[in-house]
């Protein structure tokens, strides 16, 4: 069975309906940064 990937905005409008593109931007774009930072701080890049 072929998967298909969904960008992470419209995968966050799906696991959460009701919820507005406005707020799927702000959680999608703040959990990105977050996991950028962790990384980064996990291992900086030179």
């Amino acid at each position: 069975m072929p998967t298909v990937s969904l960008p992470p905005r419209a995968v966050y409008g799906e696991l959460n309906p009701g919820t507005d593109a406005a707020e799927a931007v702000e959680t999608v774009t703040s959990a990105v940064d977050a996991l950028f930072v962790i990384l980064e701080h996990a291992a900086p890049i030179a």
